[in-house]
C-alpha cells in the first residue's frame, strides 16, 4: 500500500522528493512516469555516512521543475532492476500554483 505525500509549490520553483533506499540490497527508487508540466531535473543518491554500519540506508533524491500550474501525481517504485514487480510504491500529489 502506498501512502500519498502532498506537496504545494509555486510555478517555476523546483521541489525535491527524498526517499530512503538501501541500494546495496538491489532495491532502488525510480519515478515511473513524469507528467507533462513537471520535469525531472536531477536524481542522485545521498549515501550513508562512512561511520554507518554496512548495509545502512541512504536517501534517493529527485529534483523536479515545474512548467505549468495544475495538479499532478508522481508515482515512485522501489524495485530491483531485474524484477518486474516493485516491492513498494510511493505516491506524491503535487499542486503547482500560479505565482502571486
Amino acid at each position: 500500500m502506498a501512502w500519498p505525500e502532498d506537496i504545494r509549490v509555486p510555478l517555476g520553483q523546483p521541489f525535491e522528493v527524498s526517499l530512503e533506499e538501501t541500494s546495496t540490497s538491489g532495491y532502488c527508487w525510480r519515478v515511473s512516469a513524469v507528467p507533462d508540466g513537471l520535469e525531472l531535473a536531477e536524481s542522485d543518491l545521498d549515501p550513508p555516512s562512512r561511520r554507518s554500519p554496512v548495509g545502512a540506508s541512504g536517501r534517493r533524491r529527485f529534483v523536479f521543475r515545474t512548467s505549468r500550474p495544475g495538479a499532478f501525481t508522481l508515482t515512485f517504485d522501489l524495485q530491483r532492476e531485474w524484477e518486474t514487480e516493485p516491492l513498494q510504491h510511493h505516491i506524491v500529489r503535487v499542486e503547482v500554483d500560479e505565482p502571486n
